[in-house]
């Protein structure tokens, strides 16, 4: 399947070069993991996994070392990118991108509605109903994503 999307504010980083706060998208495939949105599970989710987000959650970034590039609580002591955005994350899906977690290396790689700005802080961005016909596409399977200058799945 391929579907137009906008990538980073400052384009795609070449394989093995994106880092923390570089406002640039990685390239290479990567594989697709669990489902996320402010707005609860659609019927057009297959996948194995989503979470509908709270206020409390937070996805950790910057130059934290303790799990770094997960989703954790604020209520637990965390800090990062609120998972709460609408209607960015009303639905999203993580991108497998560094899950190593190494700190510095980047994080909050996403698949996520498009706000209308043609630019991301590093996720890959598509309108809420092609975002949603991906949905249905996908299943329980593995599924990846190619990140070039055509973002493709």
């Amino acid at each position: 399947m391929n579907v137009d999307g906008y990538v980073g504010s400052n384009g795609i980083a070449a394989a093995g070069e994106k880092r923390e706060g570089d406002g640039m998208t990685p390239s290479g495939v990567y594989s697709m993991g669990y489902g996320f949105g402010v707005k609860t599970e659609p019927k057009q989710f297959h996948g194995p996994e989503y979470v509908t987000v709270t206020k409390d959650d937070v996805w950790v970034d910057g130059d934290a070392v303790k799990n770094y590039n997960t989703m954790q609580k604020k209520s637990e002591g965390y800090s990062g990118e609120s998972m709460y955005q609408s209607p960015a994350y009303d639905y999203g899906q993580v991108i497998d991108f560094n899950s190593a977690a190494t700190p510095g290396r980047g994080s909050a790689i996403f698949l996520h509605v498009n706000t209308g700005s043609q630019q991301t802080a590093g996720c890959v961005s598509v309108s809420e109903d092609e975002l949603l016909r991906i949905f249905e596409w996908e299943d329980d399977g593995a599924v990846e994503m190619a990140i070039s200058s055509q973002a493709q799945l």
